[in-house]
C-alpha cells in the first residue's frame, strides 16, 4: 500500500475530514430527519470537542483500554514523530502487553489461540464476534450503572454524521476493554485489525449520518441511519432502548431489540429523556460520570443501617 494512503487511513481526523464533503452533500441531498435544532453550530462544536479531546488526549489517560482506535492512533502519530517510534512500540506497547492489553503482542501470554487456515475465514469469524461483543457491550452500558459514561453520546438533540464524534473517553474505553480478551483466544493479524478500525470508523460515522435509505431486506441485516436514529430517540420502546448494533442489524432482530418505523420515519425527537439529569457544560460533563458513580458506590456500600453493624 502506498505509503501517503496508508498514512491518511491511520488517521481518524484526515479520513473524517475527507468524507465530511460527501457526507454533508448527502445529508443536504436526502435527509432523514428535517428537524432543525436552534442550537446546531453550539452542538456542531461540542461533536467537534468531544472528537478531539478522545482522538488527540484520551489515549494518553487511558492507553490500556483503547484497541482498535488505540493501534491506528499509535500508528499515526509514529508516521509523525518517527523518534517516538522506537521508544512506543519496542518499549511501552510490549511493557502493556505482558498485562494483556496489546494485540500485536498478545502471544507473550503463550496461551493456545485458535488459528484458521484461510484468513478470509479469520476475518469472518473475529468480525462477526467482536461484532456480536460490540452489540451486548453497548446494550450493557444502556441497563447498568455504567449509564453515565455513554449518557454524553446521546445528548446530541439532533442527529448526523459529526454526532458520532460525541462520546466520553471511558466510554469507549469500556468498548475496548470488554471486547479485547476476544484476540487472547483467536490469532488474528494486524491487517485484520486495521481493516476492523476502518469498518469501525465507517459504521459510526455513516449510521449517524442524517441520510434516508429506503426500507429493503438488508435493513435487518445491515446497520443504517433508519435504524441508528431510533438508537437516539428521546423515547425508548423497549426498557432500556432499542438498536444497539455497530455495524450488523441482525443481533437486534435476534434479541429482540429491533425496531423500524413501518412508514421509514424518523424520531419525533433525539436525546437524553427527561428522567436523565445531565449537565450542559463541557466541564461539568468530563466529571459528570465520576460524581454518579461515587454516589452510586456511597449509596451501595456506603449507607448501612446502623443496627447490621452491631
Amino acid at each position: 500500500m502506498n505509503s501517503t494512503v496508508q498514512w491518511i487511513l491511520q488517521s481518524p481526523i484526515i479520513m473524517m475530514v475527507l468524507l465530511s464533503p460527501l457526507l454533508y452533500f448527502l445529508e443536504w441531498k436526502f435527509p432523514f430527519s428535517n428537524y432543525k435544532n436552534p442550537a446546531q453550530l453550539k452542538q456542531s462544536l461540542q461533536d467537534i470537542f468531544w472528537y478531539v479531546f478522545e482522538v488527540l488526549i484520551s489515549p494518553r489517560l487511558f492507553l490500556v483500554f483503547n484497541f482498535i482506535n488505540f493501534f491506528i492512533i499509535a500508528q499515526f502519530w509514529s508516521n509523525l514523530f518517527p523518534f517516538l517510534s522506537d521508544l512506543f512500540w519496542k518499549n511501552i506497547f510490549p511493557l502493556l502487553a505482558r498485562f494483556g492489553f496489546s494485540i500485536a503482542q498478545i502471544q507473550t501470554f503463550g496461551l493456545q489461540r485458535i488459528e484458521f487456515k484461510s484468513e478470509l475465514i479469520s476475518f469472518i469469524v473475529i468480525f462477526l464476534l467482536w461484532d456480536l461483543l460490540r452489540y451486548a457491550v453497548h446494550r450493557w452500558l444502556h441497563s447498568t450503572a455504567l449509564w453515565p459514561i455513554h449518557m454524553l453520546h446521546h445528548s446530541s438533540e439532533s442527529i448526523n454524521w459529526l454526532s458520532s464524534a460525541r462520546a466520553y473517553w471511558l466510554d469507549s474505553a469500556t468498548y475496548s476493554f470488554l471486547t479485547l480478551w476476544l484476540f487472547m483466544f483467536i490469532k488474528v493479524s494486524n491487517e485484520t485489525i486495521f481493516i476492523l478500525g476502518l469498518i469501525e470508523l465507517f459504521f459510526d460515522l455513516f449510521v449517524h449520518a442524517n441520510i434516508k435509505l429506503p426500507i429493503s431486506p438488508l435493513t435487518k441485516v445491515i446497520n443504517t441511519p433508519t435504524i441508528h436514529h431510533w438508537h437516539h430517540s428521546k423515547e425508548n420502546i423497549f426498557p432500556h432502548g432499542q438498536n444497539f448494533g455497530n455495524a450488523l442489524a441482525i443481533w437486534d432482530y435476534w434479541f429482540g431489540t429491533f425496531y423500524l418505523d413501518p412508514n421509514n420515519q424518523p424520531p419525533k425527537k433525539y436525546g437524553l429523556s427527561e428522567v436523565d439529569e445531565y449537565p450542559d457544560s463541557i466541564l461539568k460533563r468530563l466529571v459528570f460520570p465520576f460524581s454518579k458513580l461515587y454516589h452510586f458506590l456511597k449509596k451501595r456500600f456506603g449507607s448501612r443501617d446502623p443496627e447490621t453493624q452491631r
